[in-house]
């Protein structure tokens, strides 16, 4: 069970963009770039926890303690999101803008189609007879488990943090899909910190920094092509590939 996290002391200013640490694991996340991290299931779970704050730990944001921050801060900065995200029911335009950046008298709709074609979402949406103000279902239950994992990876490029962390966003596409959704990830979260949690060998290419973990420590780091030097890595990889 994990433990309760506080809300954290009131009023003090978040830091940031800045590096995001995990001590305990060795990983670090630089304020800008996509960094991919390859590691076992239990690791993709225990190491988003720390770095979104989900579990206390000495993880730090731009030096300074998750913990020393408020909770609230934290949660509009570092947005964690698994491949199984639910999808809550309602207008789909509001259930893919969490952060409201659309709202207004004149919404700025271009947000929105940019994080769904980096998402490769764009026909989903279009084929729907309301197209963006279609009413989804509770689960997004009509939709393909592939479209599912298409439309969480919209709605969390919509939320624009400084710090997106991604679990297995692609596991449940085909390969042209999943190379759109890679490249999309890419180009959309320029200029920001990126955390994808995958061994995808379309998503391993477009990192800039790849970590190797095993058993919750970095054992290995440097590019997608480098790596597949060390056995270790390129066991991971190959097994993920199997099992997709």
């Amino acid at each position: 069970m994990k433990p309760d996290i506080g809300p954290g002391p009131d009023e003090v200013p978040m830091p940031g963009p800045g590096v995001l640490a995990d001590p305990d694991s060795g990983l670090v996340v630089p304020a800008r770039g996509l960094t991919a991290v390859v590691c076992s299931a239990g690791d993709a779970v225990a190491l988003p926890d720390r770095l979104g704050r989900y579990s206390d730990s000495g993880t730090t944001y731009d030096g300074r303690p998750l913990a020393a921050l408020p909770l609230a801060g934290v949660r509009e900065r570092i947005l964690v999101t698994a491949g199984d995200a639910y999808l809550f029911a309602g207008v789909l335009r509001r259930e893919l803008d969490p952060a409201d950046r659309l709202a207004g008298a004149d919404p700025d709709d271009h947000l929105l189609w940019e994080a769904v074609d980096a998402a490769a979402a764009r026909d989903i949406i279009e084929a729907l007879p309301g197209q963006a103000g279609t009413i989804m279902a509770a689960g997004g239950r009509e939709f393909s488990g592939g479209q599912q994992q298409r439309l969480r990876l919209a709605r969390a490029l919509m939320a624009d943090p400084e710090v997106l962390i991604l679990i297995d966003p692609t596991s449940a596409v085909d390969a042209n899909t999943e190379n759109k959704m890679a490249e999309g990830i890419a180009r959309l979260r320029r200029g920001r910190a990126t955390v994808v949690f995958t061994t995808s060998i379309l998503l391993l290419n477009q990192a800039d920094h790849v970590a190797l973990v095993i058993d919750g420590t970095v054992t290995a780091e440097g590019s997608h092509e480098s790596l597949m030097a060390d056995a270790r890595y390129s066991s991971q990889v190959e097994r993920g590939m199997a099992t997709a």
